[in-house]
């Protein structure tokens, strides 16, 4: 390694070192979590949902209603909210009696989507659907709404648009210092074992209940009867970052700095034929490793872009993938099961 990678990961590890046992706020309520207040996540929706004036809508996994009320401030004709989660369901409703939208506008269907049902006609969603928009699709962009909503191609008799539309992964490898990729192992370990939770009471940690900015223009009504939800809230003091991700700070623009390039891949969701799995051959290096992955996501004409690493609430540019030192074994294979969302090396899964 160069004097200059050394002078790098240096830096980068005293800044990992101190984050290293500290502990994070996390509030969570009923299915609602931090998407709300991801501001470069809710600036990508509120750009491309401006393709939704003058149209009929459906939204997947509608959460709070914040990309249906988006929506409906660009003009669309209606939408129609799907939420599996019945308390969320019920604050789209009350949300929506407060900004005092019609419900011809926005109407909540307590259920899941899937395109093979609204094939067979479960869904009475009366004339055409023009536009399909949903949640970015997890970490690693291909995840549960892969599987479970886009389960079939979409009938020819609902021909609409899918928002977003275009998925993008890229992979890269680098090789971190001996001391630093101890480091990291050491640190999922820690993560591993410390899964104990320090309950707290409503009411404690006030600065923090009167306050949400969700970075865009979606009107008072909804920042404030979302302020009420989360004035309710029970919280939880948790390990400062979820297992297997690294904090989006200097360690890690270091790592993707420093990691070349192996493989992209780039999907239409609206073009099924195109969602193939995804594999290549793994380089052979003498130590561990990292694989790092950069998602994002775009619209049709790729002018409006989603980098995971701008995002506070996707973590797949923060989690990268281990590969230990070849010993017994030499891994060579990388592969990513995109419908039944099975990644390994070789036959080793990846969790």
């Amino acid at each position: 390694m160069s004097k200059n990678s050394k002078a790098h990961y240096s830096t980068a590890l005293k800044e990992f070192q101190t984050l290293k046992g500290s502990h994070n706020l996390e509030y969570y309520y009923d299915g609602l979590d931090g998407l709300m207040e991801d501001h470069a996540r809710n600036r990508f929706y509120d750009e491309i949902l401006k393709d939704c004036k003058g149209k009929r809508c459906v939204d997947v996994g509608a959460g709070s209603g914040l990309l249906a009320f988006l929506a409906l401030k660009h003009g669309a004709k209606e939408v129609i909210c799907f939420e599996q989660n019945t308390a969320s369901a019920n604050h789209i409703e009350q949300c929506r009696k407060k900004m005092m939208i019609s419900g011809d506008r926005l109407s909540v269907i307590n259920d899941e989507f899937r395109v093979s049902r609204w094939n067979r006609g479960d869904y009475d969603l009366g004339d055409n659907i023009d536009i399909l928009f949903h949640e970015i699709m997890g970490s690693y962009i291909w995840n549960e709404l892969m599987l479970n909503t886009f389960d079939e191609e979409i009938n020819q008799e609902h021909p609409c648009f899918i928002l977003p539309s275009h998925y993008h992964l890229k992979f890269s490898v680098v090789a971190p210092n001996t001391q630093l990729y101890r480091q990291l192992i050491d640190y999922q370990h820690d993560l591993c074992k410390d899964k104990d939770l320090v309950q707290g009471k409503p009411g404690d940690y006030k600065e923090w209940e009167f306050e949400l900015d969700t970075g865009v223009d979606i009107g008072q009504e909804f920042i404030d009867y979302y302020k009420t939800v989360r004035h309710n809230r029970r919280f939880e003091i948790l390990s400062p970052f979820r297992l297997k991700t690294i904090p989006n700070c200097k360690l890690l623009e270091t790592l993707h700095a420093k990691s070349k390039t192996i493989h992209s891949s780039s999907v239409d969701i609206n073009d099924r034929s195109s969602l193939f799995n995804i594999t290549f051959d793994l380089p052979q290096i003498s130590s561990g490793y990292l694989i790092m992955i950069r998602p994002s996501c775009s619209d049709l004409r790729n002018s409006i872009v989603f980098d995971f690493k701008d995002s506070t609430s996707f973590t797949g540019y923060g989690s990268p993938i281990v590969v230990p030192p070849p010993k017994e074994y030499n891994f060579r294979r990388f592969t990513f099961s995109l419908f039944n969302k099975i990644m390994q090396i070789d036959k080793h899964g990846i969790y």
